[in-house]
């Protein structure tokens, strides 16, 4: 998963770790052995997420990456259609993995946190990171513990003959946010805060009560 944070949080230096693993190398690897590829007129499978169609707060990094890993795609699918190679994306919704264990994601959460100076904890109150992890936590039974669905699209992608182009995997991702990226922006960003549930910085209370 990366740094997680708000955005308020986090710096150059947080961006570039994450996406130095998801995006650039990625890149790396793809471009180290395309010359093979067009050799053999082979295939290419890119894991992306449904975090690169639709993002969602305090994954900001995570959900860059993943956005870069669909641009890098769809241009590579289209430039090297004329060799006879295709490409094909994986975006799997929420499974049960360590990108998504409560206990990780309150520990990086918390890491960040800790590099916040003292007036920046001030703006969010001191008990924030206890109410996003609460928030983690609670969202945990609906992850999805099938992890073979992800292995069955990679092997449909790899072996099929007639492979899709993308491969929106797990019933949230089919049936709920891929719809929803479709929709106005106004009203799937009201989705997306309703099913965040993120809390409210501190000063925000302040200034509701003032």
């Amino acid at each position: 998963m990366g740094e997680l944070g708000s955005v308020s949080w986090l710096k150059r230096k947080h961006y570039y770790r994450t996406l130095e693993v998801n995006l650039l190398g990625l890149i790396d690897v793809t471009q180290t052995f395309l010359p093979l590829i067009k050799t053999a007129k082979g295939r290419i499978v890119n894991t992306a997420s449904i975090t690169g169609r639709l993002a969602f707060p305090f994954a900001v990094p995570y959900s860059l990456s993943k956005f870069g890993v669909e641009c890098f795609s769809d241009v590579l699918r289209k430039e090297l259609y004329p060799y006879g190679i295709t490409v094909h994306t994986i975006e799997p919704g929420f499974f049960t993995t360590n990108v998504t264990d409560p206990e990780l994601v309150t520990n990086s959460v918390r890491q960040s946190w800790s590099e916040l100076s003292s007036e920046m904890q001030d703006e969010y109150g001191h008990d924030y990171v206890d109410k996003l992890s609460a928030m983690y936590y609670a969202k945990k039974d609906v992850m999805n513990p099938k992890l073979g669905l992800v292995v069955n699209a990679y092997t449909h992608a790899l072996t099929s003959w007639l492979p899709k182009i993308r491969y929106h995997v797990g019933w949230d991702c089919k049936l709920f946010f891929i719809p929803i990226c479709y929709l106005p922006d106004c009203l799937s960003d009201w989705i997306t805060r309703v099913l965040s549930k993120s809390p409210k910085p501190a000063i925000l209370e302040k200034d509701k009560t003032a």
